[in-house]
């Protein structure tokens, strides 16, 4: 018992103590469609992305999908 808590310690230390990395990471950014505008053959499709805006352009018989990733 005493060496399976000491392991656990030392597995707990290890990971405490691993370096943290200066690099960013990307999350996708999930945006969520606000309205549409059709134009000629086009529907142009616009999304509110964490209070950015976003638009996607697809054919006019298409539908706008409700959301997409950024």
């Amino acid at each position: 018992m005493k060496a399976v808590l000491a392991g656990l310690a030392t597995l707990a230390l290890a990971t405490a103590s691993a370096p943290i990395s200066d690099k960013p990471f990307q999350v996708a950014a999930v945006c969520v469609k606000t309205g549409e505008m059709v134009a000629g053959n086009n529907k142009t499709c616009f999304y509110n992305c964490s209070g950015a805006g976003q638009q996607v352009t697809v054919p006019v018989g298409t539908l706008c999908p409700l959301t997409i990733s950024k």
